[in-house]
């Protein structure tokens, strides 16, 4: 009995430590999601956003200081990081040093707390800015449809962001439901798909949501035939690498009088245009810029919107960060298809690779935590042994 006793209170002396240092990061990951969202509101709340995101990033500081490393590690960690932070003061953008951040700090995560977090978080914050609008304490902002629709922002910067909030809350729904995903988790997606419709109509997460729905079925289908996984994974790696090649194709390759390029640029309210031009006039750098002051008048627009993700994070966080983050994006669907890995983080990563055609939120972790993927593949896949490797699958089964 004494033994027994003996034996519970050591492991909870071992065990202590890392539950600490998963506490530091949830509370991190709530932090910055919480103002992450709240700076896509009409809310004038811009220093207690950055207080509470610089209290998160030292939360995620101390987790790393916190956590074990082999001896080549850190040097890599520190090498990542001074490239994040030469991009945040050329950018004047955190979004990667937070992204680094949470990446790196991700040993032994769990992705459905992640999930349980952003769906908690998302709707007090969709509730608390459409009570604040409704009540007229915050405005709207309306875009108009050609065919005149107004698109109601109902509190946040744009119609866009009221639908990546609800985009969110799908996600996060459909990881938690996971693998038993079924009928209540398509309702409230077509929920969400109707609001959208009726209130922003914003098509990006009206085709991120349908194709989430989608890949849940399919998955549902192809749980007891391992056999299709390979297949899945395949097809998954060769969407992101299309839709990585397709941005920069038309981007670099955008024509007006090319009658199929000038019809899907309407179809994406001028995105591909506009890529395009600020591609000219604002050629990328090393290390990022800032387009804070940047004014431009092509079709009536007077600020620099790159919507792409994949576009933006080249022009804005800089050729070096830009180029690091694509290759890591792709190495992460290599190494699953190698290993045939198939995990929550693996189909959030990739609907929001894809979405990331349309949006650009698919580059921050706070939309996009799937990314935690990336510290897996970072503390224990390319550089373990095969024995190690098949020892830790467990691990991306479920967290890393």
């Amino acid at each position: 009995m004494a033994m027994s006793v003996e034996s519970h209170a050591i492991k909870r002396v071992l065990h202590a430590p890392v539950d600490l240092e998963r506490g530091l990061y949830y509370t991190a990951f709530a932090m910055y999601f919480v103002s992450y969202s709240l700076s896509y509101t009409m809310f004038e709340i811009d220093y207690v956003i950055t207080g509470v995101q610089l209290a998160a990033l030292f939360l995620l500081a101390v987790k790393l200081l916190l956590q074990r490393y082999r001896v080549w590690q850190p040097l890599v960690i520190l090498a990542i990081v001074g490239i994040a932070f030469l991009s945040w003061m050329a950018s004047d953008d955190k979004s990667l040093v937070f992204l680094v951040a949470f990446v790196f700090a991700g040993q032994r995560i769990d992705i459905k707390t992640l999930a349980k977090i952003a769906l908690y978080c998302e709707l007090g914050v969709l509730l608390v800015v459409v009570g604040a609008n409704l009540t007229g304490i915050i405005p709207s902002v309306f875009e108009y449809r050609e065919n005149g629709f107004a698109r109601n922002s109902f509190g946040f910067s744009h119609p866009n962001r009221f639908g990546s909030a609800l985009l969110v809350i799908v996600v996060a729904d459909a990881v938690l439901s996971y693998p038993r995903y079924g009928l209540r988790n398509i309702g409230l997606a077509v929920i969400a798909l109707l609001a959208n419709h009726w209130i922003c109509d914003s098509r990006g997460p009206i085709v991120a949501t349908v194709l989430l729905c989608a890949i849940m079925l399919i998955l549902k289908k192809i749980d007891s035939r391992p056999a299709y996984i390979g297949k899945v994974l395949g097809l998954a790696l060769i969407s992101v690498v299309a839709v990585i090649v397709f941005s920069f194709y038309c981007t670099f390759c955008y024509d007006r009088t090319n009658s199929w390029m000038l019809a899907f640029n309407n179809l994406l309210s001028g995105r591909l245009e506009l890529a395009s031009y600020y591609w000219r006039i604002y050629p990328p750098t090393l290390f990022g810029q800032s387009f804070e002051d940047a004014r431009t008048f092509l079709n009536s627009f007077q600020s620099v919107i790159i919507d792409n993700a994949y576009i933006r994070v080249i022009m804005v966080f800089g050729i070096i960060p830009g180029v690091l983050y694509i290759l890591s994006l792709l190495a992460l669907f290599i190494f699953i298809y190698k290993k045939r890995i198939l995990s929550l983080w693996v189909i959030l990563v990739f609907v929001y690779t894809i979405y990331g055609f349309f949006e650009s939120q698919s580059i921050h972790f706070a939309v996009n935590y799937g990314l935690i993927g990336l510290s897996g593949l970072f503390y224990s896949s390319f550089f373990y042994s095969s024995k190690r490797l098949r020892d830790s699958q467990r691990i991306y089964q479920h967290a890393v």
